[in-house]
């Protein structure tokens, strides 16, 4: 009789989470290691993949520009955009409503050899010469390159930016700190460039559709605890 009565309620708690567990659309853009659009896989990926076990929710990866994913996610046809700061996008119609963060994104100076150079502030980059991504924003910098005291040179991508580093074409560039160590552990003709201080970080977090805002409960509690035990930190190691 006891037997039967646990099997009754593992089933009825079976039912339970499958009638709460939901399909969620996450939006994705060409973006190694976050998002690596040809393999399927990457850093936000593996954090789905573990969301998945812990929640019992499925996410489902919808690839577009990241200009696209932002008027899906505007639009309700997406309802994650991943590894967002909140003030990257409050200037959007639907700003979103966020999850706890998950990690800090960094961009830091990354150097050609024999470039390197201490920096403590943004006037440490007057008539230099910085390589930067083709529309993103960094604090501190606009007014310097309009009045021309900094040169700003930009590529399409960040691949590209840091092609054009270590190629010699440039002395030193912008670039988030996780994609840099990416596409220099792949790449042995990049590995001597010289890391240096991080010019700005933000925490970054999920942006979640406000239609979707009940799932954040959930959510957070298994961002919380894959942080406190070391997850998400060992996920983004896999990909240095």
């Amino acid at each position: 009789m006891t037997k039967h009565i646990g099997l009754i309620l593992l089933l009825l708690g079976l039912i339970n989470s499958n009638l709460y567990a939901q399909e969620i659309k996450v939006g994705f853009h060409d973006f190694p290691p976050m998002m690596i659009k040809h393999s399927n896989s990457g850093i936000y990926k593996e954090i789905f993949a573990e969301l998945t076990k812990r929640t019992g929710d499925t996410y489902t990866i919808l690839y577009s520009s990241a200009a696209r994913i932002n008027e899906q996610f505007i639009k309700g046809d997406v309802d994650i955009e991943p590894g967002i700061a909140p003030i990257w996008r409050a200037h959007t119609s639907v700003p979103g409503v966020f999850s706890e963060s998950f990690k800090k994104s960094e961009v830091i100076l990354l150097f050609a050899p024999g470039n390197a150079f201490a920096y403590t502030g943004v006037n440490d980059l007057i008539g230099k010469e910085i390589g930067a991504v083709r529309g993103y924003h960094y604090s501190g910098f606009g007014d310097l390159i309009s009045t021309g005291k900094i040169k700003r040179v930009d590529s399409v991508s960040e691949e590209h930016l840091i092609k054009f580093l270590g190629a010699g074409r440039i002395g030193v560039i912008l670039i988030e700190k996780s994609v840099a160590l990416f596409h220099m552990s792949q790449n042995m003709a990049l590995r001597n460039l010289q890391p240096g201080s991080v010019y700005e970080s933000a925490d970054i977090a999920m942006r979640v559709h406000p239609s979707k805002k009940h799932i954040l409960t959930s959510m957070n509690k298994a961002l919380s605890n894959m942080k406190r035990q070391g997850v998400i930190d060992e996920i983004y190691l896999k990909y240095q």
